[in-house]
């Protein structure tokens, strides 16, 4: 794979897992350890993510209030919602640490964008965090504010209108094959990050 004469002038990238860590097994953890409802311990990240809730809090179809108390219910919670908050933001890691580095190098390839499932929450914490990355972007979409979600296909063809961007030109990166394969349906190229690689070892195909 080589996009050097690919005439690629636009970057979609995801955010967690691709530039940020993002680890879903330590908020289970953390849940489970404040809930009386032990099959929490059972989910998987990926069933979190499907969990109906979770689903309408990273749309903003649910207010943060909402969400804390539905999670208290469903997972037999009694914990202060300043502590549930903690748990839910533990999955958090950080950026890594060649992302700022490597998103410079790659706008000066074309123009970027950010496209990331995400909720309220996680939003206000990473966002204190990255603001020097988030900087670089030329457009930034978050899910709980266009009420779009991953995979579906109206985020994709909403961040390229909004952006003005043509498909054909566009590059998306992401971490999970669901969204990758959605994005190829509306006509993006692709790069898939998995174990192994990551965005540096894209930039060494351009």
């Amino acid at each position: 794979m080589n996009f050097k004469n690919a005439n690629i002038k636009n970057f979609i990238f995801d955010f967690g897992n691709v530039l940020y860590e993002a680890n879903h097994k330590r908020m289970i953890s953390g849940l489970a350890s404040i809930s009386q409802n032990k099959i929490i311990e059972t989910l998987t990240p990926l069933e979190l993510m499907h969990d109906s809730d979770y689903d309408k809090f990273e749309r903003g179809e649910i207010t943060r209030t909402e969400f804390l108390s539905n999670i208290k219910r469903k997972f037999g919670i009694s914990a202060s919602d300043e502590e549930i908050i903690k748990v839910w933001n533990s999955c958090l890691v950080g950026a890594y640490d060649y992302s700022l580095n490597a998103i410079k190098e790659f706008k000066k390839l074309g123009k970027l964008a950010l496209l990331s499932n995400t909720d309220e929450i996680h939003c206000e914490y990473f966002s204190r965090q990255c603001a020097d990355l988030f900087n670089l972007f030329d457009y930034l979409y978050f899910s709980h504010i266009i009420h779009k979600r991953k995979p579906d296909l109206d985020i994709y063809e909403y961040a390229v209108k909004h952006s003005n961007f043509l498909a054909e030109e566009t590059l998306f990166i992401d971490d999970l094959e669901a969204n990758i394969e959605a994005a190829k349906k509306v006509g993006m190229r692709t790069y898939h990050i998995q174990k192994g690689n990551t965005i540096l070892d894209l930039l060494k195909l351009f």
